[in-house]
């Protein structure tokens, strides 16, 4: 078996490969050469397109799952017709699906979200934890009589709130200076940065600091924080499209591939190899996760803030429909990349 980037095909034999891989993601049933000879664009008798067959799996590019089958793609047909055959067609459409203009939150579980609507196939997203952000503004202000609010505004525009009673209602001006001393200390600074000592030296810089009120302000500060994860996570939507592909039905393979989902390091393995603005995919062996041999994962990011990216994906079988799926993930992140 050679490798797909060492083989040279012929004009027919890609042909061929491209009406079996195509045939195969719309029937997933093996395809025979009299089903190919039937083909317009192949132009050719069953008995040389069997030959033809016969010299692609010799290259690793189909197989055949029995004996008297006809041929299905391998791993190397997927990442062959991917790599060379869609880039020979129109890989992407003209007119490529567009968020929703209704769509307001850009946030990545919300770009999750929506392309698992777009595709339906599961799509998952790792969400970056408030330590890998900075803060934009932070705000105290006073509730009622004896409640205080703190509201921290990150670089990606998520508020984490917290909200505490105290015995001493501050006065306006004490407010407005501590508002003052913190955004001057911390905007700007990575969230991770505003740990109960800096917090506490950075009041020291107040004039006339006292009351109960002040004392307890770094940690209504840090509680704000705890309101979010503070470490990167996945986020799933879609996950019971698993359950609706014939791909899936073999019960210890799905075990396995379930098993993988909940292993959130396989997907930040695999989405560190996300570029901003492309599209990557990794198709069966090339996953890290061996529950993972039967899928194919369209991956992509883009950037949230100057420091940051999303990293979004789309999981399915790996006679996924390659071309819409590449095209819409390309075109949801294009469009956000707009907007942001």
């Amino acid at each position: 078996m050679q490798h797909e980037d060492m083989i040279t095909l012929s004009e027919r034999q890609t042909a061929i490969l491209r009406a079996v891989v195509e045939e195969y993601i719309s029937t997933a049933q093996p395809i025979s050469s009299a089903s190919i000879a039937d083909r317009q664009d192949i132009h050719t008798s069953s008995a040389t397109v069997r030959n033809e067959m016969a010299r692609l799996e010799e290259f690793g590019l189909l197989m055949q799952p029995y004996i008297s089958a006809g041929r299905i793609p391998t791993d190397h047909a997927y990442r062959y017709y991917v790599n060379h055959l869609l880039s020979e067609m129109q890989r992407y459409p003209s007119d490529p699906p567009s968020p929703p203009s209704h769509m307001r939150d850009v946030g990545v579980e919300a770009t999750c979200k929506l392309l698992g609507e777009l595709t339906k196939y599961t799509a998952l997203a790792l969400v970056s934890g408030w330590s890998e952000h900075r803060l934009q503004h932070v705000e105290i202000a006073p509730v009622g009589d004896d409640q205080l609010l703190v509201l921290l505004v990150t670089d990606n525009h998520q508020v984490l709130h917290s909200l505490t009673t105290v015995a001493e209602r501050p006065l306006p001006a004490r407010i407005r200076q501590l508002n003052d001393l913190l955004n001057q200390e911390f905007a700007g600074k990575p969230l991770a940065e505003l740990t109960e000592d800096a917090l506490q030296h950075a009041m020291t810089k107040l004039p006339h600091a006292a009351g109960d009120w002040l004392d307890f302000t770094p940690e209504l500060v840090r509680r704000g924080l705890e309101q979010a994860h503070a470490d990167t996570h996945m986020h799933v939507e879609g996950a019971t499209y698993i359950f609706e592909q014939q791909d899936f039905t073999n019960v210890p393979r799905l075990r396995a591939l379930m098993e993988a989902l909940q292993e959130e390091s396989v997907f930040s393995q695999l989405f560190s190899r996300a570029i901003p603005g492309e599209v990557t995919l990794s198709i069966g062996t090339e996953n890290p996760h061996p529950g993972l041999e039967d899928c194919a994962v369209v991956f992509t990011s883009y950037y949230i803030t100057e420091h940051t990216t999303g990293r979004v994906g789309v999981l399915g079988p790996k006679r996924m429909h390659y071309r819409s799926i590449i095209s819409t993930v390309d075109s949801v992140v294009k469009n956000l990349d707009k907007r942001f």
